[in-house]
C-alpha cells in the first residue's frame, strides 16, 4: 500500500467516524451493479445500469432499478449527458413496493496531471413518485448534485485507485434546508481491469443523509461490473 493510499484510506475512516458521532440514525446497505457501454459515434454514447441495492445492514432489498444514459462530447475533456431512472422501491414499514422515476442533465470535465486524473461532474436531477398516504399526490424531488473524483493510475498495475466526494443541494421550496445540502457522500473504491472490454469496481461509501426529520448515516459497500458492448 503506497503512502498516499494509506492517507486516503485514514480520511476516509476519519470521516466516516465523525459522521457516526454526529448523526442520529444508522445503516448499512450493499449495492451491486452492472454497467454496459456502446459508443454509437465519435461523439455520443450510450449507457445503462442495471441495479439492486440492499439496507438494513444487507437483510432487506431497498430497490430495483435500471437507468439508460446518452452522453455526448462536446471537447476531448468536456461531455455532456442525460439519464432517466426507472426503480421499485421497498417501503418495508407499510410492505408495499412504488416506482419512481428520474430524470437528469448534467455537465462532465477531466483533468490529467501526471499520473492523476482529475473529475468533476455536476447535474440537475428531478425524482417524482406518487405519495400513496395523500391519495393522488406526487412526491418531487430536486437536486443539484456535484461530485469531485481524483483517481491515481499506478505504473504497469491494473488497479486503479481513486477518492470522490459527492453533495446534493437541495431545490425544493418548503424544505427544511431549501438550498442547502441534504447528502454528503464520501468513497473509496478501485478499478479493476478483467480484459479489454470489461472492468470491476469494488467501494466503501459513507453516506449523511437527512431524510424523515433527521440525519442518518449509511455505510455503503459497492460492487460494479462494467462492460463495452
Amino acid at each position: 500500500m503506497t503512502m498516499m493510499t494509506r492517507k486516503i484510506l485514514i480520511l476516509f475512516v476519519f470521516i466516516a467516524f465523525t459522521g457516526a458521532i454526529s448523526a442520529q440514525q444508522n445503516d448499512g446497505g450493499l449495492w451491486m451493479s452492472l454497467n454496459g457501454e456502446k459508443k454509437l459515434s465519435d461523439k455520443i454514447t450510450f449507457g445503462t445500469e442495471l441495479s439492486v441495492r440492499l439496507e438494513n445492514f444487507g437483510s432487506d432489498i431497498d430497490k430495483f432499478l435500471v437507468e439508460p444514459s446518452l452522453e455526448y462530447r462536446i471537447m476531448k475533456d468536456f461531455k455532456a449527458f442525460g439519464a432517466y431512472r426507472y426503480s421499485q422501491v421497498a417501503d418495508h414499514e407499510d410492505n408495499f413496493w412504488y416506482s419512481n422515476h428520474r430524470f437528469s442533465l448534467g455537465l462532465r470535465y477531466d483533468f490529467k496531471w501526471k499520473r492523476f486524473d482529475f473529475r468533476w461532474q455536476g447535474k440537475y436531477q428531478n425524482s417524482f413518485n406518487k405519495d400513496f398516504s395523500r391519495f393522488d399526490a406526487i412526491e418531487s424531488k430536486n437536486h443539484i448534485r456535484d461530485k469531485f473524483q481524483v483517481q491515481y493510475d499506478i505504473k504497469g498495475s491494473k488497479i486503479t485507485p481513486y477518492f470522490s466526494v459527492e453533495l446534493y443541494t437541495v431545490l425544493d421550496a418548503g424544505h427544511a434546508l431549501q438550498y442547502e445540502f441534504d447528502t454528503y457522500r464520501y468513497q473509496l473504491g478501485t478499478r479493476f481491469k478483467l480484459n479489454k472490454d470489461l472492468s470491476m469496481k469494488a467501494y466503501l461509501m459513507y453516506e449523511k443523509e437527512y431524510k424523515n426529520s433527521g440525519w442518518w448515516n449509511n455505510y455503503i459497500g459497492g460492487i460494479d461490473l462494467s462492460f463495452d458492448f
